[in-house]
């Protein structure tokens, strides 16, 4: 399979500055969390609405003394979405993997209840879907990698943390640095010993 295609080439990226390459890192690290985490909210919201239905299947089957069958095996679709789209992050190039994977278990799904579920359908497609623009994303980072100064942070310290100098603190001490220059004070008073000429 050939290998995805970044968002920029090389060539652009060269001419970019340090800014810009960092906003660039940044945005397609935003990019890769926000396809992996969209399902998984997805899940923690149906498992409060299966959870819901479930308590409510109990408690009728409490009140009428009749065994009701309400099913709430649908949240484990919802439970390998999420869990198909979180492996996303570590597929590397094999990005086809993850996609024909969560294929085979819709097969298996549709196979097992012989109907067509709308709801797993939209989720390969989602799959699919992810799997792509995550591979395109990391295949940038690959390439920002080769620059020197990655991850485009402002100080050798910074790159060794990982963290980021806050640039309104810095301008600010480097203001207060120059004013003390061109201003160094008041100058220190010079007392002198006065004399007084006294007539004898």
């Amino acid at each position: 399979m050939r290998p995805p295609s970044p968002y920029h080439s090389y060539e652009q990226i060269a001419v970019m500055s340090k800014n810009q390459r960092r906003r660039d890192y940044l945005q397609n690290v935003r990019m890769i969390k926000i396809l992996t985490t969209i399902p998984a909210c997805i899940c923690v919201f149906m498992a409060l609405v299966y959870g819901i239905i479930g308590w409510l299947g109990i408690a009728e089957t409490l009140y009428t003394h009749n065994r009701v069958s309400i099913s709430v095996l649908g949240f484990l679709d919802f439970l390998v979405f999420a869990a198909a789209t979180a492996a996303i992050c570590i597929q590397g190039e094999n990005r086809i993997v993850i996609p024909i994977a969560f294929l085979a278990y819709v097969l298996f799904d549709m196979l097992l209840h012989m109907k067509v579920s709308v709801i797993l359908l939209a989720m390969q497609v989602y799959v699919f879907y992810a799997s792509f623009k995550a591979a395109r994303h990391e295949a940038e980072i690959d390439l920002l990698r080769q620059f020197d100064d990655f991850p485009f942070l402002n100080t050798s310290d910074d790159s060794e943390l990982r963290t980021f100098r806050n640039d309104d603190v810095v301008r600010a001490l480097e203001h207060t640095a120059v004013n003390s220059i061109h201003d160094p004070g008041p100058k220190p008073e010079i007392k002198r010993e006065e004399y007084t000429s006294r007539k004898w």
